[in-house]
């Protein structure tokens, strides 16, 4: 099951389960949609991470839907908003045929994909805020670059 902590005061903390089986990586707050987005992955039953990328929207922080965001196997491991578009990063693919993919959505249900580089070892963060979202693509370790992504979000 996936799991979240939630707390009023910062001090005392509830452990709540999503209740679908699944992996979180990241969580925003969409103040446009007033929805919370975690973003991660499916797992089989067995608890297998072999899932596919997948967010999870919930409009009180205590109950959530899963959506799978992609038919690849794959991993969501970031996710922003602005202006109502919800940004999710991660890779769909397997070990070296990885491939770094942005997706986005409007209403948390239909997403779009965008595949930026084929590098398993890509580490991928996005950023939005206003009206510009930014994805951040560091790569390890041989070649070692960072590479950067920028779009402009229309409301």
């Amino acid at each position: 099951m996936a799991t979240l902590w939630t707390s009023a005061d910062w001090v005392t903390w509830e452990q709540l389960l999503v209740g679908t089986p699944g992996a979180l990586e990241a969580i925003a707050y969409d103040s446009e949609g007033e929805r919370f987005v975690a973003g991660g992955r499916q797992v089989d039953p067995a608890g297998e991470l072999s899932g596919q990328p997948a967010v999870w929207l919930s409009s009180d922080g205590r109950t959530w839907s899963p959506v799978i965001i992609d038919p690849r196997l794959g991993l969501v491991s970031d996710v922003a908003t602005t202006n109502g578009v919800i940004f999710a990063v991660g890779h769909v693919g397997d070990g070296a045929t990885s491939t770094t993919v942005v997706w986005e959505s409007r209403d948390g249900m239909t997403w779009a994909a965008t595949a930026l580089v084929n590098d398993a070892q890509a580490s991928p963060w996005v950023v939005a805020h206003e009206e510009q979202a930014i994805v951040l693509l560091s790569t390890c370790c041989e070649d070692a670059e960072t590479q950067i992504w920028r779009a402009t979000v229309d409301p």
